[in-house]
């Protein structure tokens, strides 16, 4: 009975989180409840005994992506632009399209049993994960890598490029220490040549 409402809260954590992220219009704070619906996956996985993909969801997903994530949206500029519009307006399309799929996925359901303890998972199950990793599935890991770090570079050049035109368009005004300064310099300068 304490494993079934530690799942359901479980369940519930990762739920909640997705919606916060879905629905916040800070997307900084999007970012951080991202962190904590991957951390609930975590936490489903080390439940079903899958110790590989637990540290697989740790380690990558609950921390090096949603860190990237946050790099990415905190060196753009425009990420707490109160002005700009931060929910999309084809959520009635999002919307329609999850019904849907519940319309479809829930009778699918019906004779599917909870099982009454987890099954032990296979004894060479992180081996041929790790084979998958390393040979059929390689590629689309290296896509997904490359397509991160593009994010990444992206988000430093428009960064970069906001502050070049920031510091071009400023206009530099000397002060008045500078001008007493030259102004000093200018009439030493004239003492010397009249002596």
């Amino acid at each position: 009975m304490m494993e079934i409402t530690l799942f359901y809260g479980v369940v519930g954590l990762v739920l909640a989180s997705a919606a916060a992220v879905v629905l916040l219009r800070n997307l900084v704070h999007a970012g951080l409840w991202l962190i904590v619906c991957f951390l609930g996956v975590a936490c489903l996985f080390l439940m079903l005994q899958s110790d590989l993909l637990f540290a697989i969801q740790l380690t990558i997903y609950a921390g090096a992506i949603p860190i990237l994530l946050l790099f990415v949206l905190m060196l753009t500029r425009e990420v707490m632009n109160v002005e700009q519009r931060a929910h999309s307006r084809m959520w009635p399309l999002g919307l329609g399209t999850a019904l849907a799929f519940l319309v479809v996925a829930l009778p699918r359901t019906e004779g599917i049993g909870f099982a009454s303890a987890v099954p032990p998972a296979p004894a060479d199950l992180t081996e041929r994960i790790g084979r998958g990793f390393l040979g059929e599935y390689v590629l689309p890991f290296e896509v997904a890598s490359l397509l991160l770090l593009a994010a990444l570079a992206g988000a430093i050049y428009l960064a970069r490029a906001e502050r070049t035109t920031a510091s071009e368009n400023r206009i530099e005004t000397p002060t008045e220490d500078k001008i007493g300064r030259d102004t000093a310099s200018v009439l030493a300068d004239r003492s010397d040549v009249a002596v």
